[in-house]
């Protein structure tokens, strides 16, 4: 699939989603734009609007520290928070590159959410993804298996809960034993192409109907 018939497949996905969540299934980020898009972090955060997953002008996320310290960064804005299981939202997908010097990166996906009643709790997926040095690679996170293949930092809520209350979505380097806090690296990481998606069936099937749409308005 192209990216740009990618994209267009986000849109559709976008289209019929409900819109009275804050989070948006088919919600994308190629960082196309200047900025870094409401990432927040410790390290330094940049935008080179070039080098990202599209090539020569396109953006991506830069995360770097120039010394060893707890590296990572997390998002809070209102494209990530609000009910994930609501709007359909089963699985996150990126591209991850080890930019500039090869690091041992152990880069994780992390949920955190306040249910109502509850306490602040973070949920870190246990796959620790290792990026090649110098090239992008994709990446998908799978929200379907109720904590299993998660593990809880802090807090009380099930992961179920903090689905369905979503204030921010984290990125960060974490060794085991998984600690409230990131561990710490020195060197840089870049992120891009940011998708909350449904399962791969349904998007496969909104990939065809798009398509079947497109035919059809040719023949007219």
């Amino acid at each position: 699939m192209t990216c740009s018939r990618f994209a267009g497949l986000l849109v559709w996905i976008a289209s019929i989603a409900t819109p009275a969540f804050a989070v948006t299934l088919g919600f994308s980020d190629d960082f196309a734009t200047p900025g870094t898009h409401g990432w927040t972090s410790l390290n330094a955060l940049t935008n080179p609007e070039t080098g990202g997953v599209g090539g020569a002008g396109d953006g991506y996320l830069h995360i770097a520290s120039d010394f060893v310290f707890n590296f990572g960064a997390y998002n809070s804005g209102a494209d990530y928070q609000g009910d994930w299981l609501a709007a359909g939202i089963t699985q996150a997908s990126f591209y991850l590159n080890d930019v500039n010097s090869a690091e041992d990166f152990s880069f994780h996906f992390l949920l955190t959410g306040t249910p109502p009643g509850g306490t602040f709790t973070t949920w870190l997926r246990d796959e620790g993804y290792q990026p090649p040095n110098g090239s992008w690679a994709p990446y998908t996170a799978d929200l379907t298996t109720s904590g299993v293949g998660w593990t809880r930092l802090r807090g009380t809520a099930s992961f179920d809960e903090v689905l369905q209350n979503v204030d921010r979505a984290h990125f960060r380097h974490d060794l085991p034993p998984y600690q409230e806090y990131p561990d710490g690296i020195q060197g840089d990481l870049g992120v891009d192409n940011i998708a909350l998606l449904p399962e791969p069936a349904t998007v496969i099937l909104l990939g065809l109907t798009s398509l079947l749409v497109r035919t059809r308005q040719r023949r007219w």
